[in-house]
Order: structure tokens, then C-alpha cells, then sequence
């Protein structure tokens, strides 16, 4: 692969990325949210039948505690999860989505799918299946160094 093929492709994948997030940004603000707590109520609606403790969050998301504290206070204050002591352990928190948080993921799950049918509507189904086993392959790499 030409050296300049890899430059093009990472900076393609990143313009791609920028332009998801302002896009997604923009209409999450007219619902006082942003991506990243969306991805966090994401997370905690596929996790719904169970508490999710803060530790769980931490890890997935490879981030310090400060920052799943913050983020899940905000969306408390929203009225999107509700955040409790432990059953299980005094010292630890767990976070679980309220009925209005399945609302709202529910609706931006729409939204998602619009987005995606909007960045793949130029590909046919074929194409659209090799593109996504591309990323998978590349994101896996990128996983492992």
C-alpha cells in the first residue's frame, strides 16, 4: 500500500468521524444532551435488565472515575438514570436508566439509524457488507497494539 494511501485513509476516517459527531452534536443540544452521554445512556439501556456499577462504566469507556461521575450526574439531573449505592457493595455505585432515558435513546435510536442509512446510502448491500468487515477487521488491529 502507497504510504500516501495510509495518510489519506486515516484522515478520511477522521473527517468522516468529525462530521458524524457535529451533526450528532448540533441535534443532541436542541434535547440538552451530547454524545458522550448518549453513549453512556446507550450503554446503561443495553445493560437494563441489571444495575451497572461505575466501575463497568469506567472500563468500557476507558476513562477515570471523574469523569463517569460527571457525566452520570448530568444525566441523573436530566431525569435519564438514576444512580444508587451498591446492593452488594457499600462502597461502590451502581446506575440504572429511568423510563424517561429508554425514551430518549429509544428515539435517538432512530435518529442513528437515519445517520447510518444516510453515510452508506451509496453503497449497494454487498458493498455495504464488505464495508462493514473492513472497519471490523481494521478496528480489531487497531484493538491489539
Amino acid at each position: 500500500m502507497r504510504e500516501d494511501m495510509k495518510t489519506r485513509c486515516g484522515i478520511l476516517i477522521k473527517q468522516i468521524c468529525d462530521s458524524i459527531a457535529k451533526v450528532s452534536n448540533n441535534e443532541l443540544r436542541e434535547k440538552d444532551l451530547t454524545l458522550s452521554q448518549l453513549r453512556y445512556l446507550g450503554y446503561i439501556y443495553e445493560s437494563s435488565a441489571k444495575k451497572v456499577p461505575f466501575k463497568e462504566l469506567e472500563a468500557y469507556f476507558d476513562v477515570a472515575q471523574p469523569t463517569v461521575v460527571g457525566i452520570l450526574r448530568r444525566l441523573e439531573q436530566k431525569g435519564l438514570v438514576k444512580a444508587e449505592q451498591s446492593d452488594t457493595d457499600m462502597r461502590a455505585k451502581t446506575v440504572c436508566i429511568t423510563e424517561k432515558g429508554k425514551a430518549v435513546y429509544e428515539e435517538s435510536e432512530v435518529r442513528r439509524n437515519e445517520m447510518e442509512e444516510m453515510l452508506l446510502v451509496s453503497l449497494n448491500e454487498d458493498e455495504r457488507l464488505q464495508f462493514e468487515e473492513f472497519l471490523q477487521r481494521v478496528f480489531f488491529e487497531m484493538k491489539n497494539i
